[in-house]
């Protein structure tokens, strides 16, 4: 007896990579390319990580199930913005009873794999005032850009603890951003940005606590 739902779906089973903070956005397709009728049919789709499963589609206690007549679909369209790097597997789920009341409910699962990997690297370096009266540190980050093609950066801060007031110093004296008004940066480019730390009053009178924070 042939089953009543196409087993092919439209990913292969390994896709390649996506990066970090992009949305994960999947077409998914049943049909049913039988001779026979399927009967409440449903789709779950998850997405399983190193340390989460999140269900993406069909598990809303309001989802309904269909019944797939011959050359029939059922589709779906999933977005989920990735936040883990790593290994991620989007596992699809098809039950269905098939038109003989005689058989029993049946499913299968489709896995398809691909990798989340960061955009940028940052490295960072401190550099102490020139003055030896001064308290102040200075932080050069370092924002490489890893992917294959070109990235606009809208925006660099640094947030440091509640003991350090934090200076940027990546604007000319108009406030203009030294990188321009867009700061695109190209395949394999870095950009240096430059900041000032300054200990709070509080932390320069003690000076174990200036040593513990830095």
């Amino acid at each position: 007896a042939s089953v009543p739902q196409q087993r092919i779906l439209l990913l292969p089973q390994s896709f390649g990579n996506i990066y970090l903070g992009e949305t994960f956005s999947s077409y998914i397709c049943v049909h049913n390319d039988s001779s026979q009728s399927a009967k409440d049919v449903t789709l779950k789709a998850d997405l399983q990580t190193s340390s989460l499963r999140i269900p993406l589609t069909g598990h809303q206690s309001d989802s309904v199930a269909r019944d797939l007549d011959p050359g029939q679909n059922l589709d779906e369209v999933i977005h989920h913005e990735v936040k883990e790097i790593g290994t991620h597997i989007l596992v699809c789920e098809v039950s269905y009873s098939p038109q003989t009341l005689t058989s029993n409910r049946m499913s299968f699962r489709k896995f398809f794999k691909f990798q989340v990997i960061k955009p940028l690297d940052v490295k960072t370096k401190f550099y102490t005032a020139e003055e030896l009266i001064s308290d102040e540190v200075y932080l050069e980050a370092q924002v490489q850009n890893i992917t294959s093609g070109p990235i606009s950066l809208e925006k660099v801060t640094l947030e440091s603890s509640h003991l350090f007031t934090v200076t940027a110093l990546n604007t000319k004296d108009d406030g203009e951003s030294v990188f321009g008004p867009v700061n695109c940066v190209p395949a394999n480019a870095s950009r240096q940005f430059l900041y000032c730390l300054r200990p709070q009053d509080s932390l320069t009178a003690d000076l174990r606590l200036l040593s513990g924070a830095t």
